[in-house]
């Protein structure tokens, strides 16, 4: 019993070892005090194609931002329902998919990282969580990141925290409109200055319903279908419960209506033009959501056309005729001589005559004496 008690004693007196002789403190004692599991290279990475929603919050302004994968592709779930920006998220991807630690930060020079001042990541691979860390500031090429739940900050590769630390806006995406040419049959503008409908012929251009417009430009008219059809946010209002409650929109307000040719039946999307802000933006909305937009002012007489801006004028008019004779020459004269462009065919000489026949006398006289 003695010899048992007396190798116990020397067990523990082994294990709890304070110093070694150089004055550092043992691994085990270190571990015991302070446990700090090693954090490989890739620790925090998440591969892209099985990432499926992604958390980034600020908690000194309250904000949270949800982004998931859905079958229509990457969407912001709150604090707003909208389509993600492709580019943002295909820049959060790829960070996730190949963030790297490269080294430890030292406490002296940066503490643990602060929830309330910095952009707290969270993503997950399917109902999993599979990643979730503090991002903190920029050292060099690195950035300061804190890993949930680890005692000591580490350096990524890279400068990532631009890449999480975006207000909503930045990671929505700015399209209002996405509507293929060839689905438009018919678009309805209705303005102050009057009503115009174009429709499309067989010939897939758009011409005016009744011909009331003097020398209609289907040039001009595809333009401001093409602007209507694709039209970019440059900024977003937050939408009221009701939308004329902002004073913005009005019921006599400017109105684009798109007709699209459906497999099963045509439908119509509505594009309502607003006030214009100080900034020189026009307030736009749509009737697929409530959202209030803010587009560039210069498209306004796009958005808002009257007729004077569909007509040519009399001098254009006489330009496109004398362009269309002018094709018209070109191609009679090239038939059967291999070219449409109608030159000459002796080169035409910018030498006067008096210079042109003191020449060929010279030329004769060099002649005569050869």
């Amino acid at each position: 019993m003695t010899i048992v008690l007396m190798f116990c004693a020397l067990f523990l007196a082994a294990c709890q070892t304070i110093e070694q002789d150089d004055g550092q403190v043992s691994p085990l004692v270190d571990s015991i005090k302070e446990p700090v599991s090693p954090l490989s290279p890739r620790a925090l990475q998440v591969p892209p194609d099985r990432l499926s929603k992604v958390e980034l919050s600020k908690k000194n302004i309250d904000r949270k931002i949800v982004l998931e994968k859905t079958a229509r592709g990457w969407w912001i779930t709150s604090p707003i329902n909208a389509q993600a920006d492709k580019h943002a998220m295909d820049s959060i991807m790829a960070a996730l998919g190949e963030i790297r630690i490269v080294g430890s930060v030292e406490k002296k020079s940066n503490p643990t990282l602060r929830e309330d001042t910095n952009v707290i990541v969270r993503a997950w691979n399917g109902n999993k969580l599979a990643t979730h860390f503090i991002v903190g500031p920029v050292q060099g090429d690195t950035t300061c990141v804190q890993p949930w739940n680890h005692p000591s900050s580490v350096r990524v590769q890279g400068r990532c925290k631009a890449i999480f630390d975006k207000p909503v806006d930045k990671l929505r995406h700015s399209l209002i409109t996405d509507l293929a040419q060839k689905d438009i049959i018919k678009v309805e503008y209705s303005n102050e200055f009057g009503r115009i409908v174009l429709i499309k012929t067989p010939k897939n251009e758009f011409q005016p319903q009744t011909p009331t417009i003097k020398n209609f430009n289907v040039q001009r008219a595809f333009k401001n279908i093409a602007v209507v059809s694709k039209l970019h946010a440059k900024g977003f209002v937050d939408a009221l419960s009701h939308n004329d409650d902002s004073g913005l929109f009005s019921k006599n307000t400017a109105c684009v209506t798109i007709f699209l040719r459906g497999k099963q039946q045509s439908s119509s999307i509505n594009v309502f033009i607003g006030k214009r802000t100080r900034g020189n933006f026009l307030y736009v909305r749509t009737s697929e959501s409530k959202q209030i937009y803010l587009v560039s002012s210069h498209l306004e007489s796009s958005l808002i056309p009257r007729r004077s801006h569909f007509e040519r004028s009399d001098e254009e008019m006489r330009q496109l005729r004398e362009h269309e004779k002018r094709i018209a020459r070109a191609q009679h004269a090239g038939d059967g001589k291999g070219h449409i462009h109608g030159l000459p065919e002796e080169p035409v000489t910018q030498v006067s005559d008096a210079t042109l026949a003191e020449l060929r006398a010279l030329a004769r006289k060099q002649r005569m004496s050869d």
